[in-house]
């Protein structure tokens, strides 16, 4: 198998996950959630999935349960879109009844059409609004429950402006600057619950050959596809390496990480290699700037759920 090296990496780094956990995982069928997804079934830990597409997740579940037919996991699905308000009350309902160690948010958008769903645009909706309005809800349910936010390195090529909470000004811009300041905001308020006393973690898998790139999204040129795609995935990472930042943080207790510290690949830029643990720029943890863009939030979500 591909992985094999990684699992001989999981075998030597990864001890530190009690083996009767609950990871709930939204985007596990994806390049990246299936691959880690492999790795949760590998460590015997138990899965509840987060799908869009129930078919395609049944799917993913039985090719892996073949891979690691010796795995002692559990493994689950419900429906779920965060385009679908429904669908996200209905999960939590579903969620009462269930013990949840980890919730990985795992899922993202990029470079789509300006489109506007509840007064609010699909990528912000998707990227950082609804899973900051679905996390707030599922810490009411378990306060210990251990939140997990894949963010992204291009928050650093961005310009936030905190008198554009909406993103309205960045939108019809540059997209690869939109959407990381989609994720500039959902790092700043999961660095903002952190400081309020949950413990909820930053991650980010690097440059890896994702859906992100997928020729269906439209997000370039027909010659992208054509040259560029093949050559991401001959340089970059692919999920299996990159989805071990995940691991790795689920691994670390929360003593040893401070609010402006997040896993990622280690190498050229931080877009690739191994994981490791390292601080967030200046311009995303200034105190005083988080809990501004915080308290903003929470009146948005206060104000339209």
């Amino acid at each position: 198998m591909k992985y094999n090296k990684y699992l001989k990496y999981i075998d030597k780094n990864i001890k530190n996950i009690p083996s009767n956990s609950t990871i709930l995982l939204s985007g596990g069928t994806g390049g990246l959630g299936s691959s880690f997804l492999h790795y949760l079934v590998y460590l015997n830990l138990n899965v509840i999935l987060l799908v869009r597409n129930l078919d395609l997740g049944n799917k993913i579940i039985e090719e892996v349960k073949k891979k690691f037919n010796g795995s002692t996991s559990k493994l689950e699905l419900i429906y779920f879109d965060y385009l679908d308000l429904d669908s996200i009350n209905n999960a939590l309902n579903i969620l009462k009844s269930k013990h949840i160690d980890y919730f990985l948010n795992n899922s993202g958008i990029y470079h789509q059409k300006i489109q506007f769903i509840d007064k609010f645009e699909k990528t912000y909706l998707v990227n950082f609004l609804r899973p900051v309005l679905f996390i707030n809800k599922l810490l009411k349910l378990n306060k210990n429950i251990i939140v997990l936010n894949v963010g992204s390195i291009s928050y650093s090529f961005t310009k936030f402006d905190i008198n554009d909470i909406y993103l309205s000004k960045a939108r019809n811009k540059n997209k690869t600057k939109y959407y990381g300041l989609t994720k500039y905001l959902l790092m700043s308020y999961s660095m903002y619950l952190n400081l309020k006393g949950y413990d909820v973690r930053l991650v980010h898998p690097g440059i890896a050959s994702t859906n992100l790139f997928a020729k269906k999204n439209k997000a370039y040129p027909k010659l992208f596809y054509i040259f560029i795609t093949p050559l991401i995935k001959l340089i970059f990472m692919n999920g299996f390496k990159a989805s071990l930042s995940y691991l790795l943080v689920l691994n670390t207790s929360k003593t040893s990480i401070k609010y402006n510290e997040w896993f990622g690949p280690k190498y050229l830029f931080h877009s690739y290699g191994y994981p490791s643990k390292y601080k967030l720029n200046k311009k995303i943890s200034n105190i005083n700037l988080i809990n501004e863009i915080g308290s903003k939030i929470d009146k948005i979500l206060e104000e339209n759920y």
